[in-house]
């Protein structure tokens, strides 16, 4: 049954504001710049030992040199010579390419500045990249992109920064400039925007128009907990981010086991008020609430029967035994122009799972199957009935959802997965380079039954297998570390990093590992070029396979796992120490 939410004196609430930040585009560099902590799709060539991210490098100082808000916006000769292209879409005339490549909504601060605009007005940096494909030199003497927005082409006050920077220079025959350009538009107008970037005085500009509202799109973010605030916060934010752009009428599914940000509770109740339907289930562990949930239970009350509702389960929400509802999902019916975003995540949108805990989340947009699939387990968890044998999966495309509890004696689904990994005999470009399976396993908790892991991957090991782990030593269990850690006569021992900091010995660390994955790179299920990335919220424990509500979600595919990859050689260069 639905507990009664008990509610507690309400503690201290810390305010955590966003901050934005990213590395500046070099004259003539052809590569992006080099990727940080928070996004996931990897650069085309080799990034140094980080997690790929754009957002990687915190607010340099800013320029106070400002420029007149209503002033008309520069033009360029032969600007009516070429048809505007879309913001999706790349531009290009002659052999010069232009494309439009992020779109970042974030809010004035630091010493940036944008005449007309205070601190905490909204802002959009963009990402701009031309390459040169012509047999000459593109020489663009000065910058000059400009941005209109409204049907009056109102000019959008330029912003100030010292990471950003316009064109300028020459970018020679096959080279590619970046570029991030950043203006202050408000919010209610992003829904037509005209964006004229500047070619030099021999090409005419680039143009494009359209809507620049947020869209989520396929892709996965990671946190860092040893970075900076934006870092810490990267996968809170994110979620922030569609919440803030579901439209009214929209609807916002949420799965948690705790949740306590206070930023995400206000933008949720915004999104209440602006007539987005908001439904949440939230773990009744210990039966303690955060004031966070409080608030969020007093706007959106606790009956399922509304279009709006915060409730929670007595124990997992299909089981009657001490248990949990241990899933993390977010779901968004839209989010600006797009429909059908799910996101699966191993955090929690928590102080603890942001700047003590490393963490992932995988965003699938458009994908009606994954969505709905995901949708009917939210349904049906809300329902609070016993069905302990519910487990089922869904298949998509390169995904794959596995939903628990499952209570039946079977073969647990990642036991099952390990099975399907030969040792031997990769293809050029996957696995090592003699050709031999890379397995690697983040865990947050590993007890009991799952010994049985352990073993096989002891087993994988000693076959020649690259095996890497990352666990927490103070929840794991004795037996399981003797198993990973004993030596093999043929590879001597696995790779095992503990994340566990516990500084004080209380038993409840300053910082972990939070994320729960197995990823497979070299010949799965009989393929030689298998990159696959199985992630979600599922501990190695017994009842997180047979009364707990958890998630497992595999993806096939070759960047998302190259993405998982770095993050676990940062967290290991940066988060870690040998477990023996």
């Amino acid at each position: 049954m639905h507990q009664p939410i008990r509610r507690i004196v309400p503690a201290a609430v810390v305010v955590l504001l966003s901050s934005c930040g990213a590395v500046p585009g070099a004259p003539g560099d052809v590569a992006e710049p080099t990727p940080g902590a928070q996004s996931s799709r990897p650069a085309a060539t080799p990034a140094p030992s980080v997690p790929a991210s754009t957002d990687r490098v915190d607010p340099a100082r800013r320029s106070t040199t400002t420029e007149p808000a209503d002033s008309p916006a520069p033009t360029t000769p032969g600007a009516s010579e070429v048809g505007a292209a879309s913001f999706r879409d790349g531009y290009a005339h002659l052999g010069v390419e232009v494309r439009v490549s992020r779109i970042k909504r974030t809010t004035l601060g630091g010493e940036a500045s944008a005449a007309g605009a205070d601190r905490g007005d909204p802002i959009q940096i963009l990402t701009v990249r031309v390459t040169n494909r012509t047999g000459a030199d593109l020489v663009i003497a000065t910058p000059m992109s400009t941005m209109t927005y409204g049907a009056h082409r109102h000019a959008a006050a330029v912003v100030h920064a010292e990471d950003l920077k316009g064109l300028h220079g020459t970018i020679r025959p096959g080279r590619t400039q970046t570029a991030r350009l950043g203006f202050a538009v408000p919010r209610a107008q992003l829904n037509e925007v005209t964006l004229t970037v500047g070619l030099g005085t021999r090409n005419p500009p680039a143009v494009f128009t359209g809507s620049i509202e947020y869209a989520p799109s396929d892709d996965v973010v990671f946190n860092d907990p040893t970075g900076s605030k934006a870092r810490q916060l990267a996968i809170t934010r994110h979620i922030e981010r569609s919440i803030d752009a579901a439209p009214k009428g929209s609807t916002i599914r949420i799965v948690q086991y705790s949740f306590d940000i206070q930023t995400a509770a206000d933008k949720l109740v915004a999104a209440h008020r602006r007539g987005v339907h908001v439904q949440m289930i939230i773990d009744q562990h210990d039966q303690v609430v955060t004031p966070q949930t409080m608030q969020l239970v007093d706007e959106l009350g606790e009956s399922r029967r509304r279009k709006s509702f915060l409730i929670r389960c007595g124990a997992s929400c299909m089981s009657n035994r001490p248990s949990t509802m241990h899933a993390k999902y977010y779901l968004f019916s839209s989010v600006g122009p797009v429909r059908r975003v799910a996101m699966v995540s191993s955090a929690n949108i928590t102080h603890t799972n942001s700047q003590g805990s490393w963490n992932d989340i995988q965003t699938i947009v458009g994908n009606a199957t994954i969505y709905d699939s995901l949708t009917r387990y939210f349904v049906d968890m809300a329902s609070d009935d016993n069905d302990r044998n519910y487990y089922r999966t869904t298949t998509s495309g390169p995904y794959m959802l596995y939903f628990f509890p499952r209570a039946a004696q079977h073969r647990i689904a990642l036991l099952e997965a390990l099975d399907h990994v030969s040792c031997s005999g990769a293809a050029t470009g996957y696995g090592t380079r003699d050709g031999h399976t890379v397995v690697q396993v983040t865990m947050y908790s590993w007890r009991g039954p799952r010994i049985d892991i352990a073993r096989l991957l002891w087993k994988l090991h000693d076959q020649g297998c690259t095996v890497d782990v990352i666990l927490n030593s103070g929840r794991t269990d004795l037996a399981i570390k003797r198993v990973l850690t004993a030596r093999s006569a043929k590879h001597g021992v696995m790779q095992i990093r503990d994340a566990w900091v516990d500084r004080n010995g209380n038993n409840a660390a300053e910082r972990y590992m939070h994320q729960k994955g197995i990823t497979i790179n070299g010949v799965w299920a009989g393929n030689p070029t298998s990159k696959v990335v199985f992630s979600g919220s599922q501990n190695f424990a017994p009842l997180s396979t047979t009364d707990n509500n958890e998630i497992i979600l595999r993806h096939i595919d070759d960047s998302t796992y190259d993405a998982y990859a770095e993050n676990f050689r940062y967290v290991v260069a940066n988060g870690t120490r040998p477990l023996w």
